[in-house]
Formats: C-alpha cells, structure tokens, sequence
C-alpha cells in the first residue's frame, strides 16, 4: 500500500491515507474551563521523521481516547487538512490534520503465526493488473489506464501477484493474502511470466504452485485496512519465513528467499499469544516496532 508522506499533505483527496506514530497525547485546556478541554491534540510522526500536529474537537475527544496509544503506529484516512492553530501548536507547521467522527484508524500491528499453506483460492483470479507505479489495482480508462492512488496513467500495467491463501494451523483455519514481491519470493518465478504463458488461465493455478502448497511456514501478517471493516478483519502477509532447528536447540529463522538468519532465540522463551476463534492463533509480535 502507498500512504502519503505528511510534508506533502497540501490538499486532502478522498483516498489520501497517511501511516504515523502518534509520539505524544495532550489535552489542550483552559483555567476557565476548569475541569473540561478545549480538545485533544497529537503529536504525528511519519516514516521519514516528519512531524505535524493532529487535533480531535471536543466533542469527538471522548471517542478517540480509547482508540489511540502514544507510541503506536496508525493508518488513517477519512481526515482534514486545515490551518494551524497559533495556540497550542507543538510545532511551526502552516497545515495540522483534524480528526472527526469520519476518520478511520486502524492500528499498524504486525504479527507471527506457523501455518501449513492448505490451498489457494482463485475464485477472483490469482494475479491482477496493476498500477507501474504503485501496485494499486487499474482499469481502463479511455486509451490509457486509471489508478486510484496515481489518477490517470499511460504507462501499461504490470501482471501482480495477489494470492488468497488458506492458511490452517491444526485449531483452525483461515484466509491470508499474499501480494506481488513476496508471493513470487514464494513461488520464485514472476507473476507476468506465469500470466502471459500459453494455455496460462487468471483462475486456474499453474502446476508450479504445487510446490508450494501443502507447505508449512511462518507467516509475518499485519490488518489490510483496504479490506477490514467493522465485522471482519481481512490481513496480508508482509514476510514468510521457514523455520528450522540447529544442534543447540536453537530456533533459526530464515526468509524463503535468501535464507539469511533473522532471528535466534532460546526454545524456553515464552512469548504471550491469543487465539483467534476464526483463524489460526496469531502472535503481536513484539520485536517489530518500527514503521
């Protein structure tokens, strides 16, 4: 996904998201008011260490409250762009963003689960044509091509992965996406190539992929906002990993595609888990705090 760096927040369109750590929480008072806020303000940092000021009206503080953490990382969108205020500003920017009952937060957490890869489900295909630049789904528009993050687009778009994996760990079982680099990571060969390949049909696997199903891995998963909603989280994978054991009772993880060690821990550390009644039980994983 494509978010928009906050120094370049001119102008807010409808599809603008930007990805954030909030790094401070304030509420912005009055002696006249006494116990009651004028609003609660946020201090915003992007990934290239930018920083704005976000500010939530009183009406609307109470609910954003329990919805936001200092320190944690955020997707947003559904937000103003307005002028900043000469009080209360924590730094010397002409634009803040306001949040209001509109917006939409979803909290950037990734997470590990070990799963065997049960089947790929191709009922909307398993590539589909995407933006040159972005990756971001196009359509045709007219002689030339539209994107929804990039607008009009004249260059032609790529073949790009876009697998719904079943994924089951043995308590039960649940849907995964997996997207362009890392699934041909996976498959090792790209999408394009499979796609344009005689006999080569959008909703029926090629025989390649059965090297990869029925395959366990470890999966790195964090929440597609693009697809969860209210009832039903939807979530992309953003790294695989095998996992294998050394003569010292060591657990080595590797990456699938250059089996580079990324991680060593002791087989006695004990990490906290949840497990999730509609999917296989996942783990926040907490060494994964950056952006």
């Amino acid at each position: 996904m494509t978010f928009t760096l906050l120094k370049e927040l001119h102008s807010v369109q409808r599809q603008t998201k930007i990805k954030v750590r909030i790094s401070r929480i304030w509420e912005a008072k009055t002696p006249l008011l006494k116990n009651d806020i004028l609003s609660l303000e946020c201090l915003l940092i992007d990934e290239e260490g930018y920083s704005m000021q976000a500010t939530i009206r009183k009406h609307d503080a109470d609910n954003f409250k329990s919805l936001i953490d200092e320190g944690s990382v955020y997707i947003v969108d559904n937000f103003n762009l307005i002028l900043a205020k000469n009080n209360y500003a924590a730094v010397n920017q002409k634009h803040m963003i306001q949040f209001s009952k509109w917006t939409h937060l979803l909290k950037d957490i990734k997470y590990t689960c070990k799963a065997k890869l049960v089947s790929i489900d191709t009922t909307y295909g398993w590539w589909y044509r995407a933006c040159y630049n972005c990756k971001a789904a196009v359509k045709d528009f007219a002689d030339t091509f539209w994107c929804g993050q990039c607008g009009k687009n004249d260059q032609s778009p790529v073949l790009w992965y876009k697998l719904d994996a079943v994924v089951d760990d043995e308590i039960a079982t649940t849907n995964f996406i997996i997207f362009g680099k890392i699934a041909q990571e996976l498959i090792r060969i790209p999408a394009q190539q499979l796609a344009i390949a005689a006999n080569a049909d959008k909703f029926v696997l090629p025989s390649v992929f059965k090297n990869v199903v029925g395959q366990t891995y470890i999966f790195q998963i964090s929440i597609d906002s693009r697809r969860s909603n209210i009832n039903a989280q939807s979530f992309k994978v953003t790294k695989i990993f095998i996992d294998d054991l050394d003569t010292k009772g060591k657990k080595k993880i590797y990456t699938k595609d250059a089996e580079d060690t990324l991680e060593e821990t002791n087989d006695d550390h004990t990490t906290h888990t949840s497990q999730n009644d509609s999917g296989p039980e996942i783990v926040e994983d907490p060494i994964i705090q950056s952006m």
